[in-house]
């Protein structure tokens, strides 16, 4: 497979991409800024799915009451996580992750402005 740049679309074989390069920063914004460009959306057409399986499986009464918790593996800066706990969108996270008032804070002060949010 041919590799990808730092752009993730350069040398794309098969139609794969890779995103090495974001995968480990300390904040989701070039995640968000390279897959909006990709119009990538699978999160957005998982949410429904995973707040029916959410609500099927509270549903069973297994003898184990309590708040359900589920593991998402790969979940790529909590996006999941993100979609499922709170009344939010993916185009409305790409469009604050991607916003020139996001790209201009700090860690710290990105980190603040998403507890307010």
């Amino acid at each position: 497979m041919a590799e990808s740049g730092p752009g993730g679309t350069d040398g794309v074989a098969g139609g794969k991409s890779r995103f090495d390069d974001i995968y480990d920063r300390p904040d989701p914004r070039a995640y968000f800024q390279r897959l909006a460009l990709l119009e990538y959306e699978i999160p957005h057409h998982a949410q429904p799915v995973f707040r029916q399986v959410a609500t099927d499986r509270a549903a069973i009464d297994d003898g184990h009451p309590g708040r359900l918790a589920m593991l998402d593996v790969c979940c790529s800066y909590g996006i999941n996580a993100a979609l499922l706990n709170h009344d939010v969108t993916l185009a409305e996270m790409y469009e604050r992750y991607t916003s020139p008032a996001c790209q201009t804070k700090s860690r710290s002060e990105l980190a603040a402005w998403d507890k307010e949010f």
